[in-house]
């Protein structure tokens, strides 16, 4: 039996990496039950990106996400992942599960589970996301400490029962590059889970006027902010109907303050039907990004990332560890450049006609679904867990 929970991330958060990883699991461990513990609503969203061919058993707890958001909850939210995930060592004790599997953990909850895993002799997989990415903020904030010293805690008193489980080879190389103390046994790292189930027409770079967009919520963190100033170098060219850049997610108080006509914004603070969203991605030619190295994102995983692929979008992105994986992985996807002039020039060279590389780049796209494909990673992912250190 394999047993697989997801205390944290409530509702429909992270229901795309989950069932794409559950559909890994069930196609390396093609003889084994799977149990599931999560939320109730987080069972009916997860559904919807699992393959027909797996059968799950699920055991849901009330959905609770939405009153865990604030700082103040932080006690609370630990003290009941904590209770839940007693009872997942206890029910995973009892059915002599061969490998338990938190699908994330929040920074204070992850160190209760090394003493559980510990305490019980499970075989456990911690699943890393965004949360090890506190690691690289650069605030001396009271909180921001707290998660840190969390985080550091977890990583050093891991048990040798513990997996961790990486979604990027570029995220542990430059985690342990950075915190050469941390242990290094018992690590897999596999490329992002993602649904890229998306019929639809390539929009040809022939157009009169060229669509740039910066996609999801814009933040501080993401340097969102660059796309105004990028929009402002590049006004004649948007007063002139050459170039339109859009802001397709909500956006920050902080960024919103960044704001100039330059750059139209769909939707400022609220979330947009899944039908409005695409609706507008799918007006782009290119998607922008602008995370920079040593920063949060040396140690996230973006989830826009996958988008472009999805959609079949080439990326126009700050040169950094992730994007750099992933360009030499899947060949000419778009522009890397190293400063926000370097991609004032190759927006105006793509103005000009100058560069002529814009199919080449969507049938990558295209072939990437195909490399980055479930059946691909739980390749990788098997290859790794049968190895006799894990």
């Amino acid at each position: 039996m394999i047993v697989f929970s997801e205390l944290q991330m409530q509702g429909d958060k992270h229901v795309q990496v989950n069932g794409g990883l559950l559909n890994i699991i069930n196609a390396t461990f093609t003889n084994q039950n799977i149990e599931v513990f999560c939320d109730s609503r987080h069972e009916i969203e997860l559904l919807n990106f699992i393959n027909s061919s797996v059968k799950l058993h699920f055991n849901t707890f009330n959905y609770t996400g939405a009153s865990e958001l604030k700082k103040r909850a932080t006690f609370s939210k630990t003290l009941r992942e904590s209770l839940l995930a007693f009872r997942i060592f206890l029910f995973a004790k009892k059915k002599k599960a061969e490998l338990v599997i938190f699908a994330s953990a929040f920074p204070f909850t992850s160190v209760i589970i090394n003493f559980f895993s510990w305490l019980f002799q499970q075989k456990t997989i911690i699943c890393l996301h965004g949360d090890i990415g506190v690691l690289k903020l650069k605030n001396n904030k009271l909180t921001t400490n707290i998660f840190r010293i969390a985080i550091k805690l977890f990583f050093i008193c891991k048990p040798s029962n513990v997996i961790l489980l990486f979604y990027g080879k570029t995220i542990e190389t430059n985690l342990f590059r950075i915190y050469p103390n941390f242990r290094k046994d018992k690590i897999i790292s596999i490329d992002h889970p993602y649904n890229y189930n998306f019929t639809h027409n390539i929009i040809s770079n022939e157009n009169d006027k060229l669509i740039i967009a910066n996609i999801g919520t814009g933040i501080i963190n993401k340097n969102s902010q660059f796309l105004f100033q990028l929009a402002n170098l590049l006004k004649k060219q948007v007063e002139g109907d050459c170039v339109e850049f859009l802001q397709i997610g909500n956006i920050s108080k902080e960024v919103l303050a960044f704001s100039n006509p330059y750059v139209k914004i769909i939707n400022k603070s609220v979330f947009l039907p899944i039908e409005d969203f695409e609706l507008n991605l799918l007006r782009a030619h290119y998607f922008i990004y602008f995370f920079t190295p040593n920063s949060l994102y040396d140690l996230c995983p973006s989830g826009t990332f996958f988008d472009a692929i999805k959609y079949s979008r080439p990326i126009i992105a700050i040169r950094n560890p992730f994007f750099e994986y992933y360009f030499n992985k899947l060949g000419n996807i778009g522009y890397l450049c190293d400063s926000i002039t370097d991609i004032f020039v190759i927006i105006n060279n793509i103005l000009n006609k100058k560069l002529s590389e814009y199919q080449i780049q969507v049938d990558n796209l295209l072939k990437a679904k195909e490399i980055l494909s479930i059946e691909n990673i739980s390749l990788s992912f098997q290859e790794q867990y049968f190895n006799d250190e894990i």
